[in-house]
């Protein structure tokens, strides 16, 4: 019997725009655009949504390395002003929460997921959540998913996971989590709905 529903953030619930700090860092250096995207690349190179790297030495590197002479506080603006909502997902989640479980499965950093928490209080809603910097492991890696089921006392069986990214769903169904790739509100509502989940709560 299926208990619980696991969302992922990025997509899912939640919208981004990477360019918006793209285009932040672009008012602040005259670099070429290779090595503004290259700071862009580095929160992976250092681990940063693993939990290798502190935001602050985070701020540190990308700020020397692109020369942008910005305060920590500026830097934390640009990276993380970059989220909304998306209103039918974040319906479906509570309509979802009246009947079953929730919980958050994220790849992000401490950065990042602090913000959306403060500007989208909807989220501390949820039973719980599994942070890939707090488990020191990123999804697709299927320690993440042992880790999360762990942490939620729940077994695979008894999950229906939600994500954009087929690498992430493909790992679920190895471990027996009933997955569905996210592709638009109605097609996962319609998933849900096959897999006997009141979508309507």
């Amino acid at each position: 019997m299926k208990e619980a529903v696991l969302f992922d953030l990025g997509k899912v619930l939640l919208d981004f725009d990477k360019d918006v700090i793209l285009d932040g860092f672009r008012e602040k250096t005259d670099l070429p655009e290779e090595e503004i995207q290259h700071g862009l690349e580095l929160y992976q190179e250092l681990g940063f949504e693993t939990g290798a790297t502190s935001p602050e030495e985070f701020y540190r590197r990308v700020n020397e390395e692109l020369t942008l002479g910005m305060s920590f506080d500026g830097f934390r603006e640009v990276w993380c002003n970059i989220f909304r909502e998306i209103p039918s997902m974040v319906e479906l989640f509570h309509g979802i929460r009246k009947k079953y479980e929730t919980y958050i499965l994220s790849n992000t950093d401490p950065l990042h997921f602090p913000y959306v928490l403060e500007r989208f209080p909807w989220l501390e809603m949820f039973d719980g959540r599994a942070i890939s910097y707090e488990l020191g492991v990123r999804k697709p890696n299927r320690e993440f998913f042992i880790r999360a089921l762990r942490k939620f006392r729940k077994a695979a069986s008894e999950c229906i996971y939600i994500d954009d990214i087929e690498e992430n769903i493909l790992t679920a169904r190895e471990l027996g989590i009933q997955s569905i790739l996210h592709t638009s509100p109605e097609e996962t509502i319609s998933s849900l709905r096959e897999m006997g989940i009141d979508a309507k709560g």
